[in-house]
């Protein structure tokens, strides 16, 4: 845990409602700043999943109460789906509930990994719903996205994975499909997360098809949040 270092990507509310911060772990080794897909298979080999989530969890708590995060910026948390079944998982995310009134807050739950234990997580999910988190299925049409996730899952908002966005920068036949079923998952209530947006022509597609929030490079890449020592240094020195 004390080479986790935690950086956040905006998520950009595009019809108004609260902008989010989602956070996403980096390991520290050395010079190398690593990200997940070099060291979360060592987690998952390990089982390490519930330790990690939780080192994640007070880590975002820190950056709320040290007041890095500001008012009013909602927080996105990823979360094993394993870890959910763990009352220290759930009880540390229902502390963070505290903030919920200065700081909205989404779950990302990964579909490939709810196939084991979808009546568990839906239950969790439920009862983290009723505090207050909203829920949001990740990396959709990353694998094979079984509808049933929808159907059987609390989750109000689905992420679209970056290679099925990316199908909307043309008006082909796979373009057409992606923003059909865009729409009707619109039209049956789920709130929409377009991930990989990298140009201006593409958020403006999204947008146009109804999608809540953006993320990708365009929008804003993952960084640390300022060191708030840094802040009073600098106003000192300038005073």
């Amino acid at each position: 845990p004390q080479k986790l270092e935690m950086h956040y990507q905006p998520m950009a509310a595009l019809n108004g409602g609260p902008h989010f911060l989602e956070a996403l772990c980096r390991i520290r080794h050395g010079k190398l700043l690593l990200t997940p897909d070099r060291f979360m298979p060592v987690v998952q080999t390990r089982r390490l999943e519930a330790e990690f989530d939780l080192a994640v969890i007070q880590r975002v708590l820190e950056a709320i109460e040290s007041g890095r995060i500001p008012p009013s910026q909602g927080i996105s948390i990823n979360l094993f789906a394993q870890s959910l079944p763990r009352p220290e998982i759930v009880s540390h995310l229902i502390e963070l509930t505290r903030h919920i009134d200065r700081h909205p807050l989404m779950l990302e739950i990964t579909e490939t990994s709810l196939i084991p234990q979808l009546e568990d997580v839906s239950y969790f999910l439920e009862m983290l719903r009723g505090n207050g988190y909203q829920i949001a299925l990740d990396d959709f049409g990353s694998g094979y996205s079984p509808l049933r996730y929808l159907a059987d899952l609390p989750v109000e908002a689905v992420k679209f994975d970056m290679a099925l966005v990316r199908k909307l920068e043309n008006r082909d036949r796979a373009g057409i499909v992606v923003a059909d079923f865009a729409k009707l998952m619109i039209d049956a209530g789920y709130t929409l997360v377009a991930e990989g947006i990298e140009n201006a022509a593409l958020l403006d597609r999204v947008r146009e098809l109804g999608f809540s929030y953006a993320q990708g490079w365009h929008i804003g890449r993952p960084a640390a949040l300022p060191d708030p020592q840094s802040d009073s240094i600098a106003q000192a020195s300038s005073s």
